[in-house]
């Protein structure tokens, strides 16, 4: 019924509910027209589902929690025409589920076709509905009431099934821990168990950090009540609370026994101080708050002493502020809340006079919690399930240029996104999903996720209860949270509406598999760690708004995740620091959850693969990222060589074994070639191919072309006579550079031997006219298809890429650098023009070279001012070089050619440090290098990050609609700037 209101075009918020036995629907915004909606919804249901009446308002009111208020809809009018929109049970098994689902859900009653989490469920009210179902005789779980969200769909279900036939049997007390631990036990001990896993973890934290006191909370919760504050009240109040709850009356002790235990006593008292605050005015309270909350960070609890919670009231003219101060290994927010109201209403009842409710206590207790553990660390199918998760799923990570300054002190700060604007939409898409709201935000979670990161299947954390499916297990004060990997597929195809379903399903499928906790989950994966991020949905709908002034309420408490994302009452709260985020990138992250809301609610069917930007993230990566204009002049390659020739013409130039050739000798043997070429026809942008083992010979030749005015096309001298006749027909090439062993390979083309007497010819430049946009040389790639492809790149394109390798690379040192690859593979192009513009050497590792000698080779040449390479070299080198041999090679190392690895990256950082290792990528289309990125941590991630554009370049990632979309978003690569290759 909700659903078909709220696919009305002019109806934004709907809600349903029953007013007399009646069916209401209430809608917003006013625009609709009574009449218009009726017909509508006439069109679409039977008449027993039409709300009798319809009720128009500007907005739906909503409570703290960002739920619709109940008590603040309006009556319906009376002289509305009457119908009968009430599904009433038409079975026994639908009408006893219904009576459950309404005592549940706290409902006067609940219609068969009502959604459970569209009247107000949630995963910890399923968790009671199912403990009901199971005492009233049903065979049911947590996952089918996920699976089965109606009371009509359920009792189909369970209609037929065999009544539940397993009796929940509590744990008998000290029945989980040995008899030797049992007489170690402290007299007024009348139960232990061990820690669960969370919860060892959990202190451990706290432990850890002198500083930042992870999992010990502060809490201050305005109570919003004219009466006298009686402090005597509270305290009782307090102790009565205490005597109903284990957990209250529970000490840790890491030590003393076989396993960490948590043992229960008969008695505790909780410590209730009282500070009057009424002399204070606004700011003054405020700030004795503040001061209230820092200090009670700082003390730390006694953990082997009972209990670890204590309380502050602070009394202000208008009301009270509760303070509690708990370890949360013994509570969590669900607990935490339940606590505060039980506390509040005893402290009522005896502030009044009465004396404390009768409350049974359940025959469930957190020691059956604990002993479910225990058996599904037993499981093997549980076991294997987390498995699987932790193995076809990458971790996600916080991108490492979004940290903050981490030589700086860590400060914890929070940042919030306001639902409000989008609850109606998420609402309706909930329901049109046949989901819950909190799959909704979730889903928009992981998408904003994926933006982030390069992975497409990735695992986060999302925090699960796991308490007992038993009877009255909802009032167990305890810590029943895990944090569990929850995987995403960014690659899908699906609407939002298709990737909520999704979330929904999948949260539904992992309940079963619930209570494995995550520190084994994180062994069995053989990782440190395994969640930095985590999600959880906040629902303390059993909070009453009216006596607990939420907005004014404050809490302070640390946990051990880079990023902690929180739905509760009508925000999302990101809790982070700043080693993990930076607080500007904070701001852009809050503005993504943002976008990703806004397209969800705007519109369900639309494609989720599809990245929503923020206006300022869009200009940010439009213009700010790809603000890399650098001046550097019009000198090509070639002229910036013959500048040094004439600067510094006795340095050496070129070394091939115990041969080296000065900068002087080397113009003037490109100058004698190129005067042959120009005999042969070559002239401007005249096709050359180059077949030369390394030396000077090769780069004298390379250079020579330039000064005819051609463009070299480099050959290996590993090509096969087929491969070299397809290059040169390809590239149109009418002559070709190369030596006798090689000169048979060129048929039909003028073929100029480069050791051919040419001390005839002139050692002068032949005159020539420079073109910055002429072709420098054509490199061949293999292609997508295995064909040859020819890529031609302009001088400009050079050097710029060139100038960079000058400016960042050859400045490091004085070395120069390696030449140890085939020129026909333009990763080399810093090695071999680097040295040459600046003044340096190149070293030439000799053509035969095995690959088993290439780090002698090498060393003979060393240091380097920089050295390129490709992954695989560097990881050979890394066998054949020592730690220091490795660290003396060169000042900084240049990955590329393919992924750097990052396992590669983390072991090549510990030998050079941070800063002296950087991953370049670039297609060979744009100059051969378009990002660089700066490897100055550890990786921690399968594949180096491409980094930001070079000089002059500017990077996109588009969409299929060509539409610039952030990295990480699958896509293709456009590159463009002054390195895009002619042609």
């Amino acid at each position: 019924m909700q659903t078909v209101l709220i696919q009305h075009p002019a109806v934004h918020e709907a809600f349903v509910t029953a007013h007399d036995g009646e069916l209401t629907g209430y809608y917003a915004p006013a625009e609709a027209s009574v009449e218009s909606v009726r017909a509508h919804l006439t069109d679409r249901l039977p008449d027993y589902m039409v709300p009798s009446a319809l009720v128009v308002l500007q907005a739906l009111p909503l409570n703290a929690n960002g739920k619709v208020d109940r008590r603040a809809l309006p009556v319906p009018d009376a002289a509305e025409e009457p119908g009968d929109g009430h599904v009433a049970p038409r079975t026994v098994t639908e009408e006893r589920i219904a009576e459950v689902w309404a005592q549940v859900l706290g409902l006067e009653r609940v219609g068969v076709e009502d959604g459970f989490f569209e009247i107000g469920g949630h995963s910890i009210r399923a968790v009671a509905l199912v403990g009901a179902l199971r005492s009233a005789g049903y065979d049911v779980g947590v996952r089918d009431v996920f699976e089965h969200r109606t009371v009509a769909e359920l009792s189909e279900f369970l209609t037929g099934r065999p009544a539940r036939t397993e009796v929940d049997r509590p744990v008998e007390r000290f029945a989980l821990i040995a008899a030797e631990d049992r007489e170690r036990l402290p007299g007024d001990a009348v139960d232990a168990y061990p820690l669960t896993q969370v919860q060892l973890g959990m202190v451990l934290e706290m432990l850890a950090d002198g500083t930042k006191h992870a999992y010990h909370n502060v809490s201050s919760f305005r109570i919003t009540e004219s009466e006298p504050f009686s402090a005597e009240a509270l305290r009782v109040a307090a102790q009565v609370v205490t005597a109903r709850h284990e957990m209250l009356r529970t000490s840790f002790h890491l030590d003393g026994y076989a396993r960490p235990l948590q043992v229960v006593h008969a008695e505790a008292v909780i410590p209730v101080t009282v500070q009057d605050l009424r002399d204070l005015d606004e700011a003054g309270r405020l700030r004795a708050v503040a001061e209230f909350l820092a200090r009670e960070r700082a003390d730390l609890f006694d953990l082997e002493r009972a209990p670890l919670l204590r309380m502050t009231a602070h009394i202000e003219d208008d009301g009270w502020r509760l303070g509690v101060t708990v370890c949360h290994a013994i509570t969590e927010g669900w607990s935490h809340r339940a606590l505060l109201m039980e506390l509040l209403d005893e402290y009522r009842r005896l502030r009044e006079g009465g004396r404390p409710s009768p409350v049974p206590a359940p025959a469930v207790r957190y020691a059956d919690f604990v002993a479910a553990e225990l058996q599904s660390l037993e499981s093997e199918r549980d076991r294997a399930y987390w498995a699987a998760v932790t193995g076809g799923y990458a971790r996600f990570r916080l991108p490492t240029a979004w940290a903050g300054d981490r030589t700086a002190d860590r400060e914890r700060y929070r940042a919030a996104v306001e639902l409000r604007e989008f609850e109606p939409g998420l609402r309706a898409l909930a329901t049109r999903a046949r989901a819950s709201v909190k799959s909704v935000l979730l889903a928009a979670h992981l998408k904003v996720l994926s933006l982030l990161t390069e992975e497409n299947r990735f695992h986060s954390g999302l925090v699960f209860s796991a308490r007992p499916e038993a009877p009255g297990a909802d009032r167990v004060y305890g810590m029943y949270l895990n944090t569990l990997p929850f995987t995403f597929d960014a690659d899908r195809d699906r609407t939002w509406e298709q990737l909520v379903r999704e979330v929904f399903a999948h949260e539904a499928g992992m309940w079963e598999h619930r209570r494995y906790p995550m520190p084994a989950i994180q062994r069995d994966a053989g990782a440190e760690r395994l969640l930095d991020v985590r999600f959880s949905y906040q629902d303390f709908d059993h909070v009453d708004t009216e006596r607990v002034d939420v907005g004014g309420s404050s809490a302070e408490g640390a946990t051990e995740f880079d990023l902690a994302v929180s739905a509760v009452s009508g925000y999302l709260l990101l809790t982070t620091h700043t080693h993990a985020l930076s607080r500007a990138n904070t701001d852009r992250l809050t503005a993504l959850y943002t976008a990703v809301l806004s397209a969800m609610v705007r519109d369900p069917a639309a494609d989720a693969r599809v990245a929503p930007l923020p206006a300022e993230e869009r200009e940010r990566q439009l213009t700010e990222w790809n603000d890399t204009a650098y001046e550097q002049g019009s000198a090509s390659v070639l002229q910036r060589f013959e500048e040094q020739a004439a600067r510094v013409p006795d340095a050496p130039a070129v070394t091939l074994g115990p041969d080296t050739v000065t900068y002087a000798e080397l113009d003037a043997r490109a100058n004698r070639l190129a005067h042959a070429l120009r005999a042969r026809g070559v002239g401007a942008e005249t096709r050359v191919a180059v077949q030369l083992d390394r030396g000077p010979d090769l780069i004298a030749a390379l250079l020579a072309v330039w000064k005819a005015g051609g463009a070299y096309v480099p050959v290996d001298p590993s090509c096969p006579a087929e491969r070299v006749a397809s290059i040169v027909a390809t590239s149109g090439a009418p002559t070709a550079i190369t030596t006798e062993p090689y000169a048979d390979r060129f048929c039909g083309i003028t073929v100029l031997l480069a050791d051919e007497d040419a001390s005839a010819l002139p050692v002068s430049a032949p005159v020539r006219t420079d073109d910055p946009d002429g072709l420098a040389y054509v490199v061949f790639t293999s292609g997508s298809t295995g064909v040859p492809k020819g890529v031609e790149v302009a001088h400009r394109g050079l050097a710029n890429h060139v100038a960079w390798a000058a400016r960042e690379l050859a400045s490091r040192g004085t070395g120069g650098a390696p030449l140890f690859s085939s020129v026909a593979f333009d990763l080399v192009v810093p090695n071999l023009w680097g040295p040459l513009v600046t003044g340096q050497r190149v070293f030439a590792v000799a053509q035969d070279t095995a690959p088993a000698e290439l780090g002698r080779a090498l060393l003979a040449g060393a240091p380097y001012s920089f050295v390129k390479l490709t992954p695989g070299h560097l990881d050979l080198l890394a066998a054949q070089l020592t730690t220091e041999q490795a660290d003396d090679l060169a000042a900084v190392t240049v990955v590329a050619g393919e992924a750097l690895p990052g396992t590669t990256a983390d072991r090549s950082l510990e030998i050079l440090g941070p800063g002296r290792l950087v991953n370049e990528y670039g297609p060979t289309e744009a100059s051969v290098g378009s990002t660089v990125f700066p490897v100055r941590e550890a990786v921690g991630r399968d594949v180096v990050p491409i980094g930001r554009p070079l000089p002059n370049m500017r990077v996109y990632v588009l969409d299929a609609a060509l539409e610039p979309v952030p990295v990480g978003v699958a896509g293709e690569l456009y590159v463009g700037g002054a390195g895009v290759a002619r042609g």
